[in-house]
């Protein structure tokens, strides 16, 4: 009975050494797992203060790893977003866009012409309805200056529409001797003597007087220039001028030119000619008959008879 018991106790020993074996596995003495035992309560709180701060790390870290994901998410979308929109407007406007156009009207002025411009929020654009400029409207010429024989006038328009202000001269106004020498050959043969005796008075020789228009001495120079004794009898006979001798000549101007401009060229033409020069200018002869007459082309014969 105690060998039985005995070996009870062996096999129980067994049993517990087996058991023992089988949950400290990897190690390799008894002494160290009796350590590791007798070291548990001694470093379990330990090993608990370090678990709950490797827990509370790991939370944190995982929190903010959290907070960190969601804010690149959010940027990432906040950027997908734009990316859309971008894409979206760059398609609007090109492939799938349909122009919605708002008209701007120009009107058109004096000077320039109107349209209609059409524009989409695109930033496309065209003009069209173009309208022709309307041109000037101007009302009527008034004088602001009025003309003299010394002087231009001025006459100046305003247009009704754009204000613009245009302006003109105005000739100057005809003297008695400004008009044209053909229209009246009475006064070319005054202005003639008002030379001749500007002259004279230079030379302090008293001026000549006017006594009669030897306009048939000057008829017949036309068809013979020359100093005929008979044309020159029949002239004084039928216009009663008595002279000691004359002057002729002939010189060509325009139908514009004036009668001062006319008297001026036959004058410098006698003065040209000593001969006819030293008898216009003799202060003997005191007395002048002057006649002009004018053939094809606007020539003019000239004659100066002196007593």
């Amino acid at each position: 009975m105690k060998r039985v018991f005995a070996l009870g106790l062996v096999i129980l020993a067994l049993c517990s050494i087996a058991g023992c074996s089988e949950k400290t596995e990897n190690t390799s003495t008894y002494d160290e797992i009796s350590s590791s035992v007798y070291a548990e309560d001694e470093t379990t709180e330990y090993i608990t203060s370090v678990t709950e701060t490797a827990t509370l790390n790991t939370t944190e870290t995982t929190v903010a790893l959290t907070k960190a994901s969601e804010a690149v998410t959010e940027s990432t979308d906040a950027s997908t977003n734009a990316n859309v929109e971008n894409s979206a407007s760059q398609i609007e406007a090109t492939e799938g866009h349909t122009h919605s156009y708002t008209a701007t009207t120009f009107k058109a002025t004096c000077t320039k012409d109107g349209y209609s411009l059409y524009s989409c929020h695109c930033g496309a654009s065209y003009e069209s309805d173009y309208v022709d400029a309307l041109g000037h409207k101007w009302g009527s010429w008034e004088t602001v200056k009025e003309a003299t024989t010394e002087s231009e006038g001025k006459k100046q328009r305003t247009c009704d529409r754009c204000g613009k202000v245009e302006s003109e001269s105005i000739d100057k106004l005809l003297g008695p001797y400004d008009v044209p020498a053909v229209d009246n050959v009475d006064l070319l043969c005054e202005r003639v003597l008002y030379y001749i005796n500007s002259y004279r008075e230079y030379d302090t020789f008293s001026p000549a007087e006017l006594e009669h228009y030897a306009f048939i001495r000057a008829e017949q120079v036309i068809s013979n220039y020359a100093h005929d004794e008979n044309d020159m009898k029949a002239a004084r006979k039928e216009s009663g001028v008595i002279c000691s001798g004359e002057c002729i000549g002939r010189v060509s101007f325009s139908d514009s030119c004036s009668i001062d401009e006319a008297a001026q060229m036959i004058v410098e033409q006698f003065r040209n000619s000593s001969e006819h020069w030293n008898i216009l200018t003799n202060p003997s002869y005191g007395c002048m008959s002057i006649g002009v007459a004018f053939s094809w082309g606007n020539q003019c014969y000239t004659c100066i008879a002196v007593a």
